[in-house]
């Protein structure tokens, strides 16, 4: 998990950050917060679990939104 949090993960949230995330706009995530762990993840040795929780829960709030989104189209 490590891994593929290094390799995917921390771009993933890199690039949700930029194009803003649902769990910030709403005020459950703090981006300033977020970008932090991400630049110490980015240093360390491990990935901070709380931040692949925070992907994996964005990534399926955008998967249900879309889901809507197909099912009303």
């Amino acid at each position: 998990m490590q891994q593929g949090l290094r390799e995917h993960g921390l771009a993933l949230a890199a690039r949700l950050l930029t194009e803003g995330m649902l769990l910030a706009e709403h005020g459950f995530v703090d981006p300033d917060a977020l970008r932090r762990v991400v630049r110490r993840a980015r240093r360390g040795a491990t990935v901070p679990s709380v931040l692949c929780d925070t992907l994996v829960l964005e990534v399926g709030l955008r998967s249900l939104l879309a889901l809507g989104t197909a099912v009303v189209a």
